[in-house]
């Protein structure tokens, strides 16, 4: 009897084969691997196709969060040509908004010159007061002893630390622009250099105004010769070539940091004297 003719209840029937409780586990097992394998790349997929939430004030959520986590947003200066020579030149610089900025403890190649040369014009200017007058002499005495050597030099030398302690204290906080070159500057400048130069200067003003207050028409040339050297030793001399010295080695290290922002203005010797589209500087 062959297949055709043979009775459907007779035909050898296929029974299902039952997955034992161990194969069926496994199955399971795989297919929760694959489903929370493929989790994360659905999470990313959708946070990629999502646009960034808005904030209050108009910032994204990522901007937000890259600030928060301290990521730099500002451009390193070592990165733009003319804020590297404007640096290095004039101690100034344009940053990327257009604004122009001074850059105090950069004292700049050009200023530097500048500096000196003020210093050996003013020269013949002191002989003009040489030759005392009516009631000169004692006006000439009293204004050595009390603005000169009380005002500008005992006075001036404690103003001079304590600014120097307080700004240092505050641009370390900050990490602002050139932090490392302008705290530098700021101990050298504020703890030795400016005090002793107001000791120089404010010693030969305090001698030369007595001689030219006390003695005579010859004192008074005596006292502007004195105050005329002092002035073309330490303004004209020393100081511009110290600037020059420090320039350097303070402008290759302020140049791997990033420019300065808004909130910098007005410190850490730092200031915006031109704004984009401004006809005329701020006050220099």
């Amino acid at each position: 009897m062959n297949d055709e003719t043979m009775p459907t209840s007779a035909m050898p029937q296929t029974k299902p084969t039952a997955l034992s409780p161990t194969r069926a586990g496994i199955h399971f097992s795989r297919i929760r691997i694959v489903a929370f394998g493929l989790l994360p790349a659905l999470v990313a997929a959708g946070e990629a196709g999502a646009e960034p939430a808005a904030t209050t004030d108009g910032q994204t959520a990522l901007s937000v969060r890259t600030r928060t986590e301290g990521l730099p947003h500002r451009p390193m200066v070592i990165s733009n040509g003319d804020q590297r020579w404007d640096l290095w030149w004039e101690g100034r610089l344009t940053d990327s908004e257009g604004n122009r900025w001074d850059i105090g403890f950069l004292p700049g190649i050009w200023p530097s010159l500048q500096v000196a040369g003020r210093s050996w014009v003013r020269c013949g200017n002191y002989y003009t007061y040489a030759v005392p007058k009516d009631g000169i002499a004692q006006k000439i005495l009293s204004s050595s002893w009390k603005d000169i050597g009380g005002t500008f030099l005992m006075d001036g030398v404690a103003d001079d630390w304590k600014s120097a302690d307080a700004d240092i204290s505050r641009s370390w906080r900050r990490k602002t622009f050139g932090w490392p070159a302008y705290c530098a500057w700021k101990a050298t400048w504020g703890f030795v250099l400016k005090p002793l130069g107001r000791t120089v200067v404010g010693s030969l003003g305090v001698v030369g105004g007595s001689v030219a207050g006390g003695v005579c028409v010859a004192g008074g040339a005596v006292g502007a010769t004195a105050i005329s050297a002092g002035d073309v030793t330490s303004a004209g001399t020393v100081y511009p070539v110290a600037r020059l010295i420090w320039q350097q080695p303070a402008w290759a290290v302020s140049v791997f940091t990033s420019e300065p922002e808004e909130e910098d203005n007005g410190t850490f010797t730092m200031r915006i004297i031109a704004r984009p589209g401004s006809a005329q500087p701020e006050t220099e």
